[in-house]
């Protein structure tokens, strides 16, 4: 289990505990239900605008003006919702309210464990989302043709993966966020990278001879994902949040046939292995010793 992922929430949760016992809960309450909300519009926005516009208009947006969209219409929400719950909390906590010992001191600080496991959830899936973008821009670059590392240029996957593995190795939790985050579910993002990673034929060969793999890449439904038009162009132009928004990608990632296998795919684990294999290894240290320059003589002097 990892333990860093539960003493930061500890923490996180006694400083909410603490500020509401002296200074109460009502903007707490208010800032975690609004957040909410912000965070469920913009979602809304990021998942289903792209396929209003286009069903409409037929114009496609970029990802750059979907995620900009998403994040003022969300914003946006967020104000107007903030407005709302504190003009409501403040009458449920009122002196007069039966519910106003709640508002402060110990009661205060029990109620602000909504709060305080609403903003973890939140920093949560925002490290999960972020982890898996980055993620499998990483893969992209690693997985190139012709691209070669040695042991000390190799790259670390990004921070923000590492820590979304940390956060999914707590009991339970992987399996919760894959219920409502919509484009970080494992079984999603696994699909999504070995697709990335299978346009090059090296890697398809890689995955084809490896166990934790080769099931997946052989199934009816990874052979229908990787066929499909729309992925392929998808993949081609290296849209990797279409990737994990395409339809077909998510029906074909809850396929029974390899949906568990899937789940348990370590990605990383799978490149690293191939990337860092001895024989890649020499390739690598060959391929660098033919690129080095050897000395030219100096030309003749003429007398």
């Amino acid at each position: 289990m990892a333990l860093a992922p539960i003493v930061l929430a500890l923490l996180v949760i006694v400083g909410f505990a603490a500020s509401a016992w002296k200074y109460g809960v009502t903007h707490q309450m208010s800032g975690a239900l609004s957040s909410c909300g912000g965070i469920i519009v913009g979602m809304l926005c990021f998942t289903q605008t792209p396929k209003l516009i286009e069903s409409w208009s037929g114009l496609s947006l970029s990802n750059m003006l979907i995620v900009v969209l998403s994040f003022v219409i969300g914003l946006i929400a967020f104000f107007i919702l903030k407005l709302i719950f504190h003009a409501v909390l403040t009458a449920i906590f009122n002196a007069d309210s039966p519910l106003h010992h709640l508002s402060a001191g110990f009661g205060g600080a029990l109620a602000s464990l909504i709060p305080s496991l609403v903003l973890l959830a939140v920093l949560a899936t925002g490290i999960r989302m972020t982890g898996t973008l980055m993620e499998l821009r990483n893969l992209q670059h690693v997985t190139r043709a012709e691209t070669y590392f040695s042991k000390n240029t190799y790259p670390k996957w990004p921070f923000l993966t590492r820590c979304r593995d940390e956060i999914e190795k707590i009991p339970m939790l992987a399996r919760t966020f894959d219920m409502a985050d919509p484009i970080s579910k494992r079984e999603v993002r696994n699909l999504a990278a070995l697709l990335i990673a299978s346009k090059n034929q090296e890697f398809v060969a890689h995955f084809q001879t490896t166990s934790k793999t080769s099931s997946i890449v052989d199934s009816e439904a990874f052979q229908e994902a990787g066929d499909d038009e729309d992925v392929r162009k998808i993949n081609d132009a290296n849209n990797r949040p279409g990737l994990l928004m395409n339809s077909v990608i998510q029906n074909q990632a809850r396929s029974t046939s390899i949906r568990s296998e899937l789940r348990d795919l370590d990605i990383s684990e799978v490149i690293d292995s191939y990337l860092l294999s001895p024989g890649k290894l020499e390739a690598a240290t060959a391929r660098g010793k033919s690129s080095i320059l050897l000395p030219t003589k100096p030309a003749a002097e003429t007398r």
